[in-house]
């Protein structure tokens, strides 16, 4: 039996360093507009069940921007239903005019800490993890790269062939060793078990057929190879906690918030085997006392309320290492392998 990996991160940095609050809502207000559109085409949108085990049976949890919102009752997955399919999602993240804000303003103002305190951290993850499991350096894909500074930790990799699937920015043109750039999405390629790597960040967060993706990121993968996931997950400290007042949780960017559980099932039922699971998010603390202390309405225990409001850093540090350790920070990656037989 495989032993399933943790890993606990010491890092700190600021929610307003990658998320500045005049931006997000100028975002948050753009992405209102176009969903608000979409909920007014009902004949787009289509009723499904649990994303992760497939369960009919949810609750109802909230509404926003004119969708709905359930919770899986199995496994604690949130996901949007009805909803639009992978054509509509591909179209929109192409070419919405939120999206546009998100790279040209968003996205460029927040390049820096993006580049430092996310994308070089996960490609080095990527890079560490294919030493330490020995699925080889020759051909990593990358799907729905989003930002110009995934390109640069992409090409920074030991990789020698390196991919972009579906990208939502476009690889430079003028990049003398740039990356091949394959335009369809990842379920229309003919990649029949050529990668030893493939990643999906934040990717199914997005997908509306999240079982079709996995199907052909299996089939896309050599025997051995691995696949790299990072999710927001709804089993997370400040998720459950602040459920609809969460600024990050809307959609179609969320369109699914799995669990771990849920994610786990997920990976397994698509045939991988799971190597690493961790939750090694470093905000959950913050995102709750950012809330609390502008929202005097947020329901909090008095326990909840006096560990994220207290005045003592070491306090919020504590809590933070133990949700890490105990899975239920809300930022989620996985390892996962292809079985070599």
């Amino acid at each position: 039996m495989t032993t399933v990996k943790h890993i606990v991160v010491n890092d700190e940095f600021l929610v307003a360093d990658i998320k500045p609050r005049e931006l997000i809502a100028e975002y948050r207000h753009l992405v209102r507009r176009e969903m608000e559109a979409l909920s007014e085409r009902p004949e787009l949108l289509k009723s499904v069940g649990c994303p992760c085990c497939s369960a009919e049976i949810r609750r109802d949890a909230f509404g926003r921007f004119g969708l709905s919102y359930g919770a899986c009752v199995s496994c604690g997955t949130l996901y949007v239903s009805p909803r639009p399919d992978d054509a509509w999602l591909r179209n929109h993240y192409r070419n919405s005019e939120s999206r546009r804000y998100w790279s040209d303003v968003l996205a460029a103002r927040t390049s820096g800490q993006r580049r430092s305190r996310i994308i070089a951290p996960r490609f080095e993850w990527v890079s560490d993890s294919v030493a330490a499991y020995g699925s080889g350096f020759g051909v990593i894909a990358d799907v729905n790269t989003s930002q110009p500074e995934v390109l640069q930790a992409l090409l920074g990799t030991g990789f020698s062939r390196k991919v972009l699937v579906d990208p939502l920015h476009p690889a430079d043109p003028g990049e003398v060793d740039g990356p091949e750039c394959l335009d369809d999405a990842l379920t229309d390629l003919e990649l029949d078990a050529e990668l030893d790597a493939l990643t999906l960040f934040e990717v199914i967060d997005h997908t509306a057929d999240v079982r079709s993706l996995l199907a052909r990121a299996w089939g896309a993968l050599k025997p051995g190879g691995l696949l790299f996931v990072t999710a927001i997950v709804s089993s997370g400290f400040d998720v459950l906690l602040l459920w609809d007042r969460l600024d990050s949780l809307i959609p179609p960017d969320r369109l699914n918030t799995c669990s771990v559980k849920g994610l786990r099932g997920l990976m397994e039922d698509a045939g991988f085997e799971c190597l690493e699971v961790s939750t090694p998010g470093i905000l959950d603390v913050a995102n709750v006392k950012d809330v609390a202390e502008r929202d005097s309405s947020l329901e909090l225990s008095r326990f909840e309320r006096y560990l994220v409001q207290s005045g003592f850093a070491h306090d919020h540090r504590a809590l933070q290492d133990f949700l890490q350790a105990e899975l239920l920070s809300s930022y989620c990656r996985m390892v996962l392998r292809r079985p070599r037989h």
